[in-house]
Order: structure tokens, then sequence, then C-alpha cells
């Protein structure tokens, strides 16, 4: 069974962020992961924090992490060059980043081209996310 680490940016509406939080679990339990860890922060503009790729790399190392699960893309990073480098950089400890939006697939296409690994996901509030995501970046 992989094991797996939850991490979202929390938005700090409260039912939104539980919905995320369900939907993140169900998506474990159906890809039939083991979550070690549940980790959130602040939802900013551009995504993943750099302390909290490290951590994501510690705990690799600790507990044989496999596999980030987040909402979106939007919470990993803020533009593709973001994405890019902090899958990459997970990838190379291990890491698989998922996101339960399943839009993640084309960053990973593109690292398969270069002989990377490759990714899936399920759907459900991508709207939501996505207004909050854009309207936090219009707000810089």
């Amino acid at each position: 069974m992989n094991k797996a680490v939850i991490y979202f940016g929390a938005t700090g509406n409260e039912a939104a962020d539980q919905m995320v939080m369900q939907v993140l679990e169900e998506y474990c339990t159906v890809n039939g992961y083991e979550v070690v860890a549940v980790i959130s922060e602040n939802a900013r503009p551009e995504g993943m924090t750099f302390p909290m790729k490290f951590a994501f790399v510690g705990m690799a190392e600790v507990e044989d992490v496999d596999v980030v699960v987040t909402f979106m893309s939007d919470m990993v990073g803020d533009c593709e060059e973001t994405i890019m480098d902090n899958i990459i950089m997970l990838g190379e400890h291990g890491i698989t980043v998922e996101t339960a939006n399943d839009d993640m697939a084309g960053y990973y296409q593109k690292m398969e081209q270069a002989g990377k690994k490759e990714d899936n996901g399920i759907v459900s509030l991508a709207d939501f996310m996505a207004v909050f995501f854009r309207r936090l970046r219009a707000d810089r």
C-alpha cells in the first residue's frame, strides 16, 4: 500500500475547506493510499511554500511517503514553470504529486517525454477552488 500525505492550501472558508478535506480523504481511500499525514497551510498565490516542499522530502526519507495528494495544481504552484519545478524536485525523492481535480496529467506527460513519471486523479469542487485561487492571485 502506498503512503500518502494530504496537503491543501486552506481558504479560510471552513465549509469549503472541510469539503476539500473530504474529497482528498476519499481520493486516498479510492486509490488505496494509507494516509500518514494531513498538512495544511494558508492558501498562497504561488501555491506550495518552499518549507512545505522540504517537509515532504523529509517525510519521504523518514516515513517512506510515496505521494502527496492535493486538490488541484493551483495548490502546487502558480504557473507551469513552478509546478514543474515542484514536481520534479519531489520526484527526485520518489514522491509523486496527485490532484483530486486530475489536472496534473499534462505536467507529468511533459516529464514522461523526458523519461519521468505519470499521474491521474478524480474531479470535485474544482470551480470554487479555481475561482478562489484566481482571486487570491489578483490581490497580489
